[in-house]
C-alpha cells in the first residue's frame, strides 16, 4: 500500500498488425524523486527511445532517457512534470537504509495491468568487498516468472530493497540489484 504509488508501468507506442496505434508494455519503474525521476531496468528501454510512463492513478506522461549504467543494469528516466490537465504529482519511493539479510522476507511487485505480488526470502547473499565498485546482487526464492523487468523488491516495512535489472538476471533469474549498492 505504501509502495505502489511509487511504482510506475512503462510502455512504448507502436502499431499493431492492422496499423492501429497501440501501447506495448516494457516493464516497471520506481519513482526515486518528487521531480519525476524513475529508475528502471536498462532492458526496458525501447530502440525508439519513446517511453510512456503510467502512474498508479492512471495519468500517462512522456518519459525521456537520462542515463544508464551497464554494470548495474539500471537506467534513469525523467517523467514530465505537467500535462494538459495540470501538474503531475510524483510519489517518491522509500528506500531501505539497511543491507539485505539472509532469510529476510522480500516481496516482488510486478504486473502489466494490475499490481501482482510475490513473496519469498533472500536465499543468497554474496560477500561484499567494501573496496569493490561492483553492484550488490541478491538472490531470492521468488520464481522468475513472477518478476517483470524493473520489478521492485520491498521488505516488510514497505521500503524498496532492490530492483530487477539486466545485471541481476545475469547472475540468477530470481535476483535483484540491492538498493544500497
Amino acid at each position: 500500500e505504501s509502495v505502489t504509488p511509487s511504482v510506475v508501468r512503462l510502455f512504448t507506442a507502436s502499431k499493431d498488425a492492422e496499423g492501429k496505434d497501440t501501447e506495448v508494455f516494457l516493464g516497471l519503474g520506481v519513482v526515486v524523486s518528487k521531480d519525476g525521476t524513475v529508475a528502471t531496468d536498462v532492458a526496458v528501454l525501447p530502440a525508439s527511445g519513446s517511453v510512456i510512463i503510467l502512474l498508479q492513478g492512471g495519468t500517462k506522461v512522456p518519459g525521456t532517457f537520462i542515463s544508464s549504467d551497464a554494470a548495474s543494469g539500471l537506467a534513469l528516466l525523467q517523467g514530465a512534470t505537467s500535462t494538459a490537465e495540470g501538474d503531475v504529482v510524483w510519489k517518491s519511493a522509500s528506500f531501505s537504509a539497511s543491507e539485505p539479510v539472509l532469510g529476510e522476507t522480500v516481496i516482488s511487485i510486478s504486473g502489466r495491468t494490475a499490481t501482482r505480488l510475490s513473496d519469498g526470502i533472500v536465499t543468497v547473499l554474496p560477500p561484499q568487498d567494501p573496496e569493490a565498485s561492483a553492484p550488490r546482487i541478491v538472490e531470492v526464492s521468488i520464481l522468475a516468472g513472477s518478476i517483470a523487468y524493473g520489478s521492485p523488491f520491498i521488505n516488510n516495512r514497505g521500503e524498496i530493497v532492490g530492483i530487477s535489472t539486466t545485471a541481476s538476471r545475469a547472475v540468477a533469474e530470481g535476483a535483484y540489484l540491492a538498493s544500497k549498492s
